[in-house]
């Protein structure tokens, strides 16, 4: 799928964007405080109590684990897509969530002003050089890498959402076929300050050879306003698009990442002056803008049964990432807990187990899952779990499971200063992946979400 032919969707300053909008990013941030914080050692479960229960006698302790827990699987809303921790271009054919495909904007930009690159100058080869970090899906599957030029301008202090494309030229800059290897080099011979060249060998790299054309294009304007600062050469050359697409329609697909900026990723442009062979190089550096791109076609899948909104009793709900599928999570009936007495929330456990045979290799599952609060429609709420930042909190991938401590949530619910709109579980790496995790409901053959709840009742 090529991705002309999308449509361009306003971009909104960051000043005026709803605090609502940046939730995602926040949420990053919070999680790598937690890494930081917390990422040494296993997460304590927290002690029984939690300095909520008072000190009054008589009181009755009880341990729940039978209340109902409805998941519905839902479409996600707006993302915030820009400056992401890593960059991506894939597509993947699943059976449980359909097709999806990601690919990145990124500038690229000077590391010099006023650039002269010399007298007599002819071009050699332009090269659009990527470096990897790694990979999701079936490594195995063939890719075809495009390099597209984008014609419109980017901004890194604006707002760009999960599902913009952005305008390009309706011709590749260039292409290569490539399938993942972690330990493929690539040999390339680099003219040196003496005139010579010298073979270097780069591991994880992948070099796409780009149209003469653009090499001509920069070649023509040395020592130029265009080569005098990166104002003036955003304004000549606005970026690219970089897009990945399964080369045999039967294969299950694959997800590149790599590096969000880097003094290696970029052009190199080799030409000789005076008859010399030297290099020039226009580099994605930390103060280029870049964003993921993410556009999901569900037909055909189990999702599209679970965005149904006439189903009901599913066996399964989905989280996917790359702003696309989320699972809303409530409790019927929890208020009526204690029977109008005042009930006390010792420690409240939430446990989704992951359908088996669901989470192994090509689609491994999410290495973390994310709790928010929703809102009155089902989307992400501003108010944020009060547990998120306690050692306790948990949601990583475990025993083929999700386990979270949610002690403060609960506490609030029962007593009614949260409203009873349920919960959202997201994927921790939300505008960086395509990965996804399918979940069992209560309505699954094997095992069943729980609310554990150790919990107090407080004397009329």
């Amino acid at each position: 799928m090529t991705p002309s032919g999308r449509h361009n969707i306003l971009i909104q300053s960051r000043s005026s964007q709803p605090k609502l909008l940046r939730l995602m990013s926040w949420i990053n941030l919070v999680v790598a405080c937690c890494l930081l914080l917390f990422g040494g050692c296993r997460q304590d479960e927290g002690p029984l109590g939690i300095n909520l229960l008072p000190a009054v006698d008589g009181v009755n302790v009880f341990l729940s684990d039978t209340f109902p827990i409805s998941m519905q699987t839902l479409r996600e809303g707006k993302l915030e897509s820009q400056q992401p921790p890593r960059l991506a271009a894939g597509e993947m054919q699943d059976e449980e969530t359909g097709n999806a495909t990601v690919g990145f904007v990124a500038q690229l930009r000077l590391n010099a002003e006023n650039i002269d690159l010399g007298d007599t100058l002819s071009g050699d080869s332009l090269v659009m050089i990527l470096n990897l970090s790694g990979f999701y899906g079936d490594s195995s599957s063939l890719m075809r890498i495009r390099i597209w030029e984008i014609t419109e301008s980017q901004s890194a202090d604006s707002i760009y959402y999960q599902w913009q494309a952005p305008k390009i030229n309706p011709e590749p800059l260039g292409e290569a076929l490539y399938a993942f290897s972690s330990n493929a080099i690539a040999e390339v011979s680099e003219p040196q300050p003496n005139g010579s060249d010298s073979v270097f060998r780069y591991g994880n790299q992948i070099r796409i050879p780009l149209r003469q054309e653009l090499m001509d294009r920069i070649l023509s304007v040395s020592d130029s306003p265009a080569l005098a600062n990166n104002n003036n050469f955003l304004n000549f050359f606005k970026g690219v698009y970089v897009t990945a697409e399964r080369v045999d329609a039967a294969s299950r697909g694959c997800v590149l990442y790599f590096l969000g900026s880097s003094l290696r990723t970029g052009f190199n442009l080799y030409y000789r002056t005076a008859g010399k062979r030297t290099r020039f190089d226009i580099t994605m550096n930390s103060q280029a803008a870049r964003r993921n791109a993410f556009f999901s076609d569900p037909r055909g899948s189990r999702a599209a049964t679970a965005l149904n909104p006439d189903a009901f009793q599913l066996p399964f709900a989905h989280v996917q990432a790359g702003g696309y599928l989320k699972t809303l999570v409530k409790f019927p009936g929890i208020r009526s807990l204690g029977g109008g007495r005042t009930v006390v929330v010792n420690k409240a456990q939430l446990m989704f187990p992951v359908a088996e045979g669901s989470y192994s290799y090509p689609f491994t599952a999410p290495e973390r899952l994310f709790l928010v609060v929703a809102d009155s429609t089902g989307g992400n709420s501003t108010n944020l779990m009060p547990d998120l930042l306690e050692p306790y909190y948990g949601g990583e991938w475990r025993d083929s499971s999700y386990t979270f401590i949610i002690n403060r949530y609960m506490q609030s619910l029962l007593q009614g200063t949260t409203p009873d709109r349920g919960l959202v579980l997201l994927p921790g790496n939300a505008i960086h992946s395509l990965n996804r995790a399918v979940l069992n409901t209560q309505n699954a053959t094997g095992r069943s979400p729980k609310l554990i709840l150790h919990y107090t009742l407080l004397p009329r």
